[in-house]
């Protein structure tokens, strides 16, 4: 299945492409002569994006603190960046129909999804909702 992928499939998008995630996956995909889009924060790039067989999302924010110390601001950056994000790509991806029919859709989550720790509670919380959209969108 994993050559199938390389060989059948020419264009990635990869969101995140500048950090340590992102960067990984951009080689891989490049070390496969597939083009790469990269995008950044600014979704006003996705415009002129079309034929994507693929698309990652590799980005996010981070957050250490305990729940008393987490502002309604830090919940809402952390909101935004986590989830709003990837649903806001989503749309314009969809509603522009640049997916191909049978494109594959890969969303980075963390570990500390599934892990409990007491200073990551916000952290914890946005990262958990990206499987509630894995699981709308199959």
């Amino acid at each position: 299945m994993e050559g199938y992928i390389f060989t059948q499939m020419k264009k990635v998008i990869i969101f995140g492409a500048s950090g340590a995630l992102g960067s990984a996956c951009t080689q891989e995909f490049e070390s496969h002569n597939w083009e790469v889009v990269r995008i950044g924060r600014d979704l006003s790039d996705l415009s002129h994006v079309t034929n994507i067989s693929a698309a990652i999302w590799a980005q996010g924010e981070n957050y250490t603190g305990a729940i008393s110390e987490t502002s309604e601001k830090i919940w809402s950056d952390l909101w935004e960046a986590n989830v709003g994000y990837i649903v806001k790509c989503l749309a314009i991806l969809t509603d522009s129909d640049a997916l191909l029919a049978g494109s594959r859709l890969v969303i980075l989550g963390s570990v500390w999804q599934n892990v409990a720790r007491s200073n990551k509670t916000a952290y914890m919380a946005t990262k958990s909702a990206l499987s509630g959209i894995i699981r709308g969108l199959s």
